[in-house]
């Protein structure tokens, strides 16, 4: 049995056999999952538009809500990614994506185009960079829902359902602007959109390019499984494309503008960021993390006990290597395999078998990692669990209810409120602690006091801290709240590689900004323009007195190696449950933690 398909290369809207029975179950392969019955058939094209109006309105409404609990003033990452962004209206154009500390850039700047204009009108804040990523997210879900709809409502469903418990269990952050957080919602949206452009859609082939595109700009560590997404999707749409139908316009314009920057990066600064790219992915100067470690935490991200445990195992913000697989790994590969051979609907069978191939490209993306390994670099493993449980509920359903699409559609949406419920509970957002905002607030307006009446100054920014982490938050809160007030700043020495576009203009003065210990005097600072304590003398004192008694305890159990991350004020990784009065250590570091978090003493010197 084949499918008509019109000349303007979509699939038909016409619905597949609604007995499965018809479809041929004594063989597997990628035409009998085109071809097929599915029991749910297909949905009609104001309904699928509809879908996507629904869920793109429902997820932009989660993400203002946590939106507007985000704080103005900016850190790190986040601060830096609102530069960039800026930048898009500026004479530095961005051609590259976010910064990485290994020396290159994330290969495309098409999340800075996209929050570009609602940063901007919305006053170019914290706030707005909020707005913007909640905007941007929600008009991609949109299209993922629309894209899915616009075929099967199996694959409808297990869209909605996946959607919905990536945001209930904080995977997928509506309004969260960073970028490996940002690449979440085109992932799905590409991994899914796939299913449907096998079939001979042209406008899911479109989808499928420019979600995957945009996911693997925004961070290289998605890359390889949505290259495996976008692979597949090509060769299914040629496959089973209109017999009289080109390439989709849309298509060949998406992929047009997807390699436009590289290939201007690559031109004008050659060899380009490009080549450093694949010039770090095949150096050997550090440890990768390889083939046993990467099946381990993909069979532990498998597992049933992954649902109600999520995360993994790690040691002072590093994921540690020999990871539990917990019980039952790999479970959920299992069945989405059986559903790939044995499923009640087709579009379900072409779904499994996607999402067992972009697992694989996962494996082998998570085997290659060099260096420490960072859970957010393994974002993908979430996403393709939740793909893969909702494939089998929706397989469950459809062989135990004979239900009309529109029935299914609607319990299936019922998700999405309730996520717009749980999300205003309170933002998930990771932020920095209060005190780190109000350190770089008091601080700048320090420095824009000392700025005010100079002629256009362009001051070089230098950073030190006890911490690599806090450095790079104070750094990238600092230069963001000065770029927006009109100071320029360029990255002092061993900060270059976070605004390598800025590095080596002329400036009028350095401003040098030291983030002192714990356990360091602050004394008297010569010429320094200010000194910002945001403890009192008395609490200043207690803090010291705690760290102290923290260090001999640590030291009487034989706990020295961690003494020196303590007195740079790094608590969070003391086991309590190791001391003989784990209750009182506790008490004394959730006091002693509150006093950390009123935020960094810092000495702002310019010359």
């Amino acid at each position: 049995m084949s499918s008509t398909r019109p000349a303007d290369g979509t699939a038909s809207s016409d619905p597949e056999p609604a007995d499965p029975s018809t479809s041929d179950r004594s063989s597997v392969g990628w035409d009998v999952a085109v071809d097929g019955g599915d029991r749910w058939g297909s949905v009609p094209g104001g309904v699928a538009t509809a879908i996507g109006a629904v869920t793109g309105l429902v997820v932009v409404l989660v993400g203002v809500v946590g939106a507007l609990s985000v704080e103005s003033t900016l850190l790190g990452d986040r601060a830096l990614l609102a530069m960039r962004t800026r930048d898009v209206f500026s004479s530095s154009i961005p051609v590259v994506g976010a910064y990485s500390r290994f020396g290159w850039s994330h290969p495309g700047p098409w999340s800075f185009y996209l929050q570009a204009v609602p940063f901007r009108v919305l006053g170019g804040d914290g706030t707005a960079l909020a707005v913007a990523a909640a905007t941007v997210n929600a008009a991609v879900l949109g299209l993922g829902g629309w894209v899915a709809a616009r075929r099967s409502a199996a694959v409808t469903a297990v869209f909605t359902v996946a959607t919905a418990v990536l945001i209930v269990n904080g995977t997928l952050v509506i309004h969260e602007a960073w970028n490996p957080a940002m690449a979440i919602a085109p992932m799905l949206v590409a991994v899914v959109a796939a299913a449907v452009a096998w079939t001979g859609d042209g406008a899911a082939l479109a989808v499928v390019i420019g979600c995957g595109a945009l996911a693997a700009q925004t961070h290289v560590g998605v890359a390889l499984p949505v290259a495996v997404a976008m692979v597949i999707a090509g060769v299914g749409w040629f496959r089973h494309r209109p017999d009289d139908g080109g390439v989709p316009v849309a298509a060949l314009v998406v992929a047009g503008l997807a390699v436009a920057p590289i290939v201007f990066d690559t031109v004008t600064d050659w060899p380009g960021n490009a080549w450093r790219l694949v010039e770090s992915a095949f150096s050997d100067d550090l440890e990768r993390v390889g083939a046993v470690d990467a099946l381990r935490l993909i069979l532990r991200s498998t597992s049933p006990e992954f649902v109600v445990d999520p995360g993994y195992e790690q040691f002072f913000g590093f994921v540690v290597s020999g990871q539990s697989v917990g019980w039952l790994p790999g479970a959920v590969l299992v069945l989405v395999a059986l559903v790939a051979r044995y499923g009640a609907s087709a579009s379900l069978r072409r779904l499994a078998l996607i999402q067992l191939a972009v697992s694989l490209g996962a494996f082998v993306g998570i085997a290659g990692i060099r260096g420490p390994l960072h859970a957010y670099l393994l974002g993908v493993l979430p996403v393709l669990a939740t793909i893969g449980w909702s494939i089998v509920a929706a397989e469950v359903a459809a062989r135990l209810v004979s239900a009309p699409p529109a029935w299914m559609l609607a319990v299936s949406l019922l998700s999405l409120p309730l996520v717009a419920w749980v999300a205003a509970d309170g933002p998930w957002v990771d932020q920095a602690a209060d005190g780190d905002v109000d350190a770089v607030e008091s601080v700048v307006t320090d420095i824009e006091r000392w700025a005010d009446g100079r002629s256009n100054p362009t001051v070089a920014l230098e950073v030190s801290a006890p911490d690599d982490f806090q450095g790079v938050d104070l750094f990238g809160g600092l230069v963001e709240a000065l770029d927006r007030r009109g100071v320029g700043v360029v990255p002092g020495t061993g900060h270059e590689f976070l605004l390598p576009d800025r590095a080596g203009d002329a400036v009028s003065a350095t401003v040098t900004v030291v983030s002192l210990a714990p356990t360091d005097p602050t004394g008297d600072v010569d010429g320094a323009l200010v000194v910002y304590d945001p403890l009192t003398a008395a609490e200043r004192a207690r803090l010291t007195e705690l760290l102290g008694q923290l260090v001999t305890v640590l030291e009487q159990n034989d706990l020295a190696v961690l003494v020196p991350a303590v007195t740079n004020g790094d608590v969070d990784a003391v086991p309590v449950d190791r001391f003989e009065d784990p209750d009182t250590v506790r008490r004394q570091l959730a006091e002693l933690r509150a006093l950390l978090e009123r935020g960094p003493r810092l000495v702002v010197t310019v010359s």
